[in-house]
């Protein structure tokens, strides 16, 4: 038998990790990076597979993470732009439709389209009038199109969420929290929402032989709702067929009625048939309730802005060339979980026998122990310690103590101190928590006082 997912369920699950993330006593969050050697001859970055293998060649070449603190459900992201045919919000595709049916502006306002504007054959015509304003009613652009104001984006939450491909969107539980003037603004439409109206009339079949414009009848179960009018409608024919349908009253305003759970469109009169017609019905609440629910969505972005080192975390003067989400990795050689902000997670070398030990050793370079034949790949260089990462393809064998260690790159080398730090072992374990995502990528190169902006968008 045949059988879909929801929307309710995509959302509900991109809520709880939401809420997930928020529960910060019991989950920790990371964004970790790391893959310092190169892909292969041409450094193309391969596909991340969904295997047990992919995930532990991640843990093993992972350099650094950083504790998620910045989270926020976000939507894709459609800029308004002149001579662009939109679509209206519709309730019966599972997309976006052949074309956005909302926007975000210049000014970071977003907005939905409840009707498209439509020539005397019913045909769309492209948006040339930028929607603006905040009003909690509809808009109506001089150039046809009605938009509903949704919210807006205040400047701080744009610098962490607002990407070329994602925007932010939520729900606000009451006015006055986070950014004060947007809650307000958003919780104010929230509560001007109409609940079960009609946005639009969808045309399905113009029917023939119509000589004049046929009455439009809508029935169902909605009401006036005091102030608000029950949904009229009118027809236009060409070629003897229904091409369009309009709600409006004589004075060209566009009404909603309210309160719809169903509705259904038939025609009367115009001495033609088989024109057929649907009604467009808003989500439970109305549009404006729950902007998660208008825009659909089932995506939540994870954000970080490591600056320069971190605290001597992160690996500066070297690449990354993955990236990951951890949850819950516990502190090296312990059941605790880690809960610090950052933190390195490679091993390292401690080595002894020069004035500066790690002298001739150069980043990116092989090292092999002269005794053990262990191999690592130098991803960072201190004055005594050589951090490193194994591959599968080197193997994992052990460095041991008192051995020399060659640079295949200088061909120099020392030999390992015969303290107990033999290898040093980072503050949390790598091979331990939850790998949520692995993202495979061209190279990044880390530079004192670069800040990168890093952010991962997992799609429920």
């Amino acid at each position: 038998m045949a059988g879909i997912i929801t929307r309710q369920i995509q959302r509900s699950m991109a809520r709880h990790v939401l809420d997930d993330l928020k529960d910060s006593a019991n989950s920790k969050y990371y964004i970790g990076v790391g893959a310092s050697d190169p892909w292969n001859d041409s450094d193309a970055a391969p596909a991340a597979l969904a295997t047990e293998r992919e995930e532990r060649n991640f843990r093993e070449r992972v350099q650094a993470i950083k504790r998620v603190s910045d989270f926020s459900l976000v939507v894709e992201r459609y800029n308004w732009t002149s001579g662009t045919v939109y679509d209206a919000y519709n309730d019966s595709i599972t997309g976006d439709g052949t074309s956005p049916y909302y926007i975000i502006t210049d000014e970071n306002q977003v907005y939905i389209c409840l009707k498209q504007a439509k020539n005397a054959l019913g045909v769309a015509t492209a948006s040339t009038v930028k929607p603006t304003g905040s009003a909690t009613t509809q808009l109506i652009t001089s150039d046809g199109y009605i938009w509903k104001f949704l919210y807006g984006i205040p400047t701080a939450t744009a610098n962490k969420f607002l990407s070329s491909a994602w925007m932010p969107v939520k729900f606000v539980d009451s006015a006055g929290t986070g950014d004060a003037a947007t809650d307000v603004e958003q919780f104010g439409i929230q509560n001007a929402a109409i609940p079960g109206a009609i946005t639009d009339i969808t045309l399905t079949a113009g029917g023939s032989g119509y000589t004049a414009a046929p009455t439009v009848i809508i029935s169902g179960d909605g009401d006036s709702g005091g102030a608000y009018t029950y949904p009229l409608a009118t027809s236009s024919i060409s070629g003897g067929a229904v091409v369009k349908v309009e709600i409006v009253d004589s004075a060209g305003v566009f009404y909603h009625g309210r309160n719809f759970k169903s509705a259904s469109i038939s025609f009367t009169g115009g001495g033609g048939t088989a024109a057929a017609a649907r009604a467009v019905i808003t989500p439970r609440g109305g549009i404006g309730k729950d902007p998660r629910i208008d825009l659909r969505n089932q995506a939540i972005m994870f954000d970080i802005q490591p600056s320069g080192d971190e605290g001597e975390a992160w690996v500066i003067g070297n690449d990354f060339r993955q990236v990951g989400l951890y949850k819950n990795i516990l502190q090296y050689d312990s059941s605790a979980i880690y809960a610090g902000a950052q933190t390195n997670l490679l091993k390292a070398l401690k080595l002894q026998g020069l004035s500066s030990a790690t002298a001739g050793f150069t980043v990116g370079s092989t090292i092999t122990g002269g005794t053990s034949g262990a191999k690592g790949i130098i991803d960072k260089k201190d004055s005594d310690l050589l951090y490193f990462h194994q591959l599968e393809s080197l193997g994992f064998k052990q460095f041991k103590v008192n051995e020399a260690i060659a640079d295949a790159g200088s061909g120099s080398g020392t030999s390992v101190t015969d303290s107990a730090d033999l290898i040093l072992e980072p503050v949390a374990d790598p091979m331990t928590g939850e790998l949520l995502y692995i993202e495979n990528r061209a190279a990044v190169l880390r530079a004192t006082g670069q800040t990168e902006d890093i952010k991962i968008v997992i799609q429920m």
